[in-house]
């Protein structure tokens, strides 16, 4: 039977950091690429800035700055934790080594936790549950930026009866989501409404249809006769379980400075914590060490127009 001494308790501390980080390393998120990272210094931040669009014009007398739109986008960060609880026993009779994998899960699921944030999301684009930086769906069929005239409202949803059955229909309903989506136009100050230019690249479906995609991926010709090779269109797929209706999928631009999601960071990564102390209200009443991280972030819809719902019928 081993002493539970202070050295060592510290020593599996020391120890089970390294596999906390060994597991968060280790993991693969998709946030990474759907999401860009911005750092946060208070409670929430406010993305004023959103629907601006950057301008550059001849440089004939003075600059022309422009200025913030009356817009407002406040994005609060959340607590988050994960813990373990270890028996005093585990450390008595020498049984550490049980407990590794636990640990490297946990630091597997901090690691991979905002992507269960930012599938939920994705799988509430058309819903009430999250709205863009104006006021509406992240998907829907009104939106309207700040400063552009009533009859300016855009889509970023396409209605289709074609379905995910087969790679043509995919094709068709691909080549019409990307057109879409390269009609979409912002507001610049000074300038008013400009095209974006954005294109989409990455596909966002159901676990039904990956297979459906990735023979469209891999398709020599547009089923429209368009002589445009399939695998340009899609650089990548992504399966997100959390969309319900295996119909609808999404296309999303990822290619520029700003993704289509914002990945709030107030405190990442997440703080190892423990709790050993013989006079720790657990260790003392429960005999249970803890070991757990905590962090702060959030994950909101950056610009609206870097998605495309396909709701499909089909």
């Amino acid at each position: 039977m081993a002493v539970v001494s202070s050295d060592l308790i510290a020593a599996a501390n020391r120890g089970f950091r390294a596999l906390f980080n060994e597991g968060f390393n280790r993991a693969n998120p998709v946030v990474d690429k759907l999401a860009t990272t911005f750092v946060s210094t208070g409670a929430d931040e406010n993305y004023t800035w959103l629907s601006d669009v950057p301008a550059v014009r001849e440089w004939l007398d003075e600059r022309q700055p422009g200025g913030m739109k009356a817009s407002s986008f406040l994005v609060a960060n959340r607590d988050w934790e994960a813990s373990v609880a270890v028996d005093r026993n585990t450390f008595e009779d020498d049984k550490l080594g049980m407990i590794s994998p636990r640990v490297r899960s946990l630091g597997e699921a901090c690691r991979m936790h905002p992507d269960e944030l930012l599938f939920t999301i994705l799988g509430n684009l058309n819903t009430g549950s999250y709205t863009a930086y104006d006021g509406m769906y992240i998907a829907c069929a009104s939106h309207l930026d700040p400063g552009m005239a009533a009859g300016s409202i855009q889509s970023n949803v396409i209605a289709s009866g074609n379905g995910v059955g087969s790679a043509g229909p995919i094709l068709v309903d691909l080549a019409a989501a990307r057109a879409r989506m390269r009609r979409f136009y912002g507001w610049r100050a000074n300038d008013g409404l400009s095209q974006l230019r954005l294109v989409g690249d990455v596909i966002i479906c159901p676990p039904e249809a990956e297979g459906y995609f990735a023979q469209a991926a891999n398709a020599s010709v547009l089923a429209n006769d368009d002589n445009v090779i399939g695998r340009q269109f899609i650089k990548e797929i992504i399966v997100a379980e959390e969309l319900a209706d295996t119909n609808n999928w999404i296309l999303a631009c990822t290619n520029r400075e700003l993704k289509p999601f914002i990945f709030q960071s107030r405190k990442w990564p997440p703080e190892f914590v423990s709790r050993t102390k013989s006079d720790d209200p657990d260790v003392f009443n429960k005999r249970s060490f803890l070991f757990g991280a905590d962090a702060r972030y959030a994950i909101a819809n950056a610009r609206w127009q870097q998605l495309v719902l396909v709701v499909n019928s089909g």
